[in-house]
């Protein structure tokens, strides 16, 4: 139920996988302008969390062993949308589902927001530089000059 929480709050949704008794899966649509999916599991990782599979739909074919898949890693062939799926633990404690959803928050957030494109800082000047008593952007005509003399 609290996967299912996390997951409407970020625009998704848990995945109805009834005959799957120890394994939830969570859909995914990048927003436009968002990360690569694949950073969503990396995202997590660097959060000390590990077994989250994210699998992309319609992926290229894949041979292994002289056996064809479509849609390589997915529970099965051409899943309409793109999704992670988790599974249980023995042993696993509240505490650490609490962590756990608590972190896939915090990445599914950071995940969908756009990047930041940071404005570039102005160049730097040495004071001893022939160029220093040009202004900013009047390099060319510094270079000229210099040549000139």
């Amino acid at each position: 139920k609290r996967l299912a929480e996390v997951a409407a709050k970020h625009g998704e949704r848990l995945l109805e996988t009834p005959h799957n008794e120890i394994s939830m899966a969570v859909s995914l649509k990048a927003p436009v302008g968002s990360k690569p999916v694949s950073t969503l599991g990396a995202n997590l990782f660097i959060r000390l969390v590990s077994g989250v599979r994210v699998v992309v739909s319609n992926t290229a074919m894949k041979t292994v062993g002289g056996c064809t898949f479509t849609s390589y890693g997915a529970h099965c062939n051409q899943y309409p949308t793109t999704y992670f799926s988790v599974a249980c633990a023995v042993g696993i404690s509240q505490t650490d589902v609490d962590l756990f959803l608590k972190r896939l928050d915090k990445a599914l957030g950071e995940w969908k927001k756009a990047p930041t494109i940071r404005p570039r800082p102005p160049p730097t000047h040495a004071t001893n530089s022939p160029f220093a008593s040009h202004e900013q952007g009047d390099v060319t005509h510094a270079i000229e000059e210099e040549q000139q003399q």
